[in-house]
């Protein structure tokens, strides 16, 4: 109750200084006649040209293309980063980098650990797009500064911030399903120093929706509720910027027939509930050592809490995460020529409390990860530049010291073409139920057969990109080709029996090799291109054999035409993703899976839409998978849930059809 008065408070108090600085500002225009605005035309998805790290930059042109409701749905139109769904009943999404799981990528928001541990479940849907300025993908394993974790990349979400944002920022949605939304966010700057900013977000879904009638609900019904409050101070040497975030989410699906109200030993319709609590407290302080800001310190931190309690069909789930998470950065340079190099040195320490339950299985640990870092930076010239770090990480749970390597190359070939070359090396704990939320809804037992060590990869890339201009009109090129090896890995064993999965370290090899060509034109004025083929190639040792991973698609393309008018009044944009075929899980022990294949066919998936623009209203409608393919036979043996072989993990298409949805945006900048 009082963090709900103190939202309250806070949001009048904001919007009521917004109001007064408008009013001033229309008394004010006048004096801005003689202002002058450039205006650089950007198409949304950008690759950083200077860094020796392959560095893709997705803004809000481009994040505003699709519905954008969560950060799951703001890679529809990038073809680097594949989002799908876990399971047929819980609305759990997960994503796919060079070829593997999203878990081998160090998910942060403003440089902080953000989607990990048992976050990954339902992370990517938790954070509003609303809440999302822009989003920074690395490929490869990046930079020591940031951790130890980023295995085969670096996704990092940089939130809106209170000293660049509009004032009033206002978001609704609805779809067909009669899922509803809300969005707003109000920021105020009270002087030169300090500002701040309130994101709120709401949405729902209260009606029953069982579209491919097979008896359990498309979607559960859900309700949430979000909000970021962050801080903005600004002096001459010191800046920091800190907050608090909130976050309550309750979910309830099953079969259409279930009733929450009644106990589920009390009735024959299977179902599930979740409810999810999450609290975070976050700090970034950086001091400038001299004058010129060349030489710094800086502090980055933030505390989590994150709860779980659920139950699906007759078990109960609880979890609970408390992390802390500090890093110290010291900045400085070697060369008298500044702009030539850059020397970071610091250490931190993550620290991990998680307890996980669920059936026969119960997995504790406390562990806590110290280490410390170097890495220097250097630009000769315009021609090359690298990145070399190393840090050395101590794991005191395990008593084991973890050495991790990296090494990022950049070579120009001219003005408008360059290489890049990168390798090195990270390492992670798994939670394995968090990220296997296929388990929870199938009757598969859960058998752990060893003593599961952190897993540690080996990550080298090569990346050719050309940027040209052609007739005034933009265009770019680009190949990348990465393998990631992996020394260990916990395997997830959905093979051996339909009736378990078996959770082992490797004994064997375990590989991806990831190879994707994009191009990006603007073919006539205001019409752009993209088109983009992507080949994965990811085998795995299980019970001795090397095998395809399944689930996995060895082919994968994506092409989307965006165009907008003159005037920028009308924009459309269309994406068409083209997914290969996929090795299904062996079921041929599964009698109720007799319509199940070996590999899944390859399919087809459309989505787009198209937005007014006014002065400060845009106003948009779009759909989603236009072309309504779904998945058939998504769940096994549905008509007996309780029983043996019930399974509703085995998905490797869409499991929605067409859905059509419309909203606006309102902005007082």
């Amino acid at each position: 109750m009082k963090i709900t008065s103190y939202i309250l408070c806070l949001v009048l108090s904001l919007v009521y200084s917004v109001t007064q600085a408008q009013s001033t500002k229309d008394t004010t225009k006048k004096k801005d006649l003689n202002t002058i605005q450039i205006i650089q035309r950007n198409n949304g998805n950008t690759m950083d040209a200077l860094s020796p790290i392959r560095t893709e930059k997705l803004t809000q042109v481009e994040l505003k293309k699709n519905a954008c409701c969560n950060l799951a749905e703001s890679f529809e139109s990038s073809p680097t980063v594949e989002v799908s769904f876990s399971n047929a009943l819980t609305g759990a999404r997960q994503i796919q980098m060079l070829g593997l799981s999203g878990v081998y990528v160090q998910m942060m928001t403003d440089l902080l650990p953000t989607i990990r541990g048992l976050n990954y479940t339902y992370g990517f849907s938790n954070i509003p797009g609303s809440q999302v300025n822009s989003i920074f993908i690395n490929k490869g394993p990046g930079s020591v500064t940031n951790g130890f974790e980023s295995m085969t990349g670096q996704i990092d979400v940089e939130l809106q911030k209170p000293e660049r944002s509009p004032r009033l920022f206002i978001n609704a949605y609805m779809n067909s399903r009669l899922r509803s939304e809300l969005n707003t966010n109000v920021a105020h700057q009270f002087n030169k120093k300090w500002s701040t900013m309130l994101m709120l977000h709401g949405s729902a879904i209260q009606n029953k929706v069982d579209m491919n009638e097979d008896g359990y609900l498309d979607r559960p019904l859900y309700k949430q509720f979000n909000f970021i409050n962050r801080w903005k101070y600004q002096g001459k040497n010191l800046e920091s910027m800190f907050g608090v975030k909130g976050l309550y989410d309750e979910k309830v699906g099953g079969q259409v027939g279930f009733d929450n109200s009644i106990s589920q030993n009390q009735q024959s319709a299977y179902g599930f509930a979740i409810t999810t609590k999450r609290f975070e407290l976050f700090n970034k302080t950086s001091y400038s050592l001299d004058a010129t800001g060349d030489k710094s310190i800086g502090l980055q931190a933030n505390y989590t809490d994150h709860n779980i309690d659920a139950f699906y069909g007759l078990h109960p789930y609880k979890g609970i995460q408390q992390s802390l998470y500090a890093n110290m950065i010291y900045q400085t340079h070697i060369s008298k020529d500044f702009s030539k190099d850059v020397l970071r040195l610091g250490g931190g320490i993550l620290y991990d409390y998680i307890v996980e339950g669920y059936k026969n299985t119960h997995l504790n640990r406390s562990e806590p990860v110290s280490g410390i870092f170097a890495e220097y930076t250097y630009i000769h010239g315009d021609k090359w530049s690298a990145l070399a770090g190393v840090r050395t990480d101590y794991n005191f749970r395990l008593n084991k010291l973890f050495f991790i390597p990296r090494l990022n190359l950049k070579y120009s070939l001219n003005q408008q073409a360059s290489i890049r070359a990168s390798a090195g090396s990270g390492f992670r704990t798994a939670s394995i139920l968090a990220e296997n939320a296929q388990l929870f809804v199938s009757n598969r037992n859960i058998f752990v057969t060893e003593t599961l060590n952190p897993e540690y990869s080996w990550n080298y890339g090569l990346n050719f990109s050309y940027c040209f201009t052609q007739r005034q009109k933009e265009g770019r090129f680009s190949v990348d080709v990465f393998r990631t090896d992996f020394e260990n890995q916990v395997i997830a064993d959905f093979d051996l029996d339909p009736r378990a999965v078996y959770f082992y370290n490797l004994k064997g090899k375990s590989y991806a090799w990831y190879v994707q060509a994009e191009m990006y034109f603007e073919l006539l004025k205001n019409l752009d291109i993209r088109m983009a083929y992507k080949f994965n190639d990811v085998k795995v040792t299980q019970h001795g054999i090397l095998m395809q991973k399944a689930m996995n698609a060895k082919h994968r393309a994506l092409f989307n035409i965006a165009y907008q008018t003159n005037k920028k009044k009308w924009k459309f944009d269309f994406t068409t993703q083209w997914v290969g075929r996929q090795r299904l899980p062996d079921m041929s022990a599964n009698p109720e899976a007799y319509r199940l294949l070996t590999y899944s066919p390859s399919y087809f998936r459309m989505l787009g839409q198209i937005t007014y623009v006014m002065k400060q209203l845009d106003l948009y409608v779009g759909s989603e998978n236009i072309n309504n393919y779904t998945q058939r036979d998504v769940i096994i043996d549905g008509a007996n849930p309780f029983g043996t072989y019930f399974d509703a993990g085995n998905v490797w298409g869409p499991v929605l059809g067409r859905m059509l949805y419309a909203g606006f945006r309102y902005t007082i900048k």
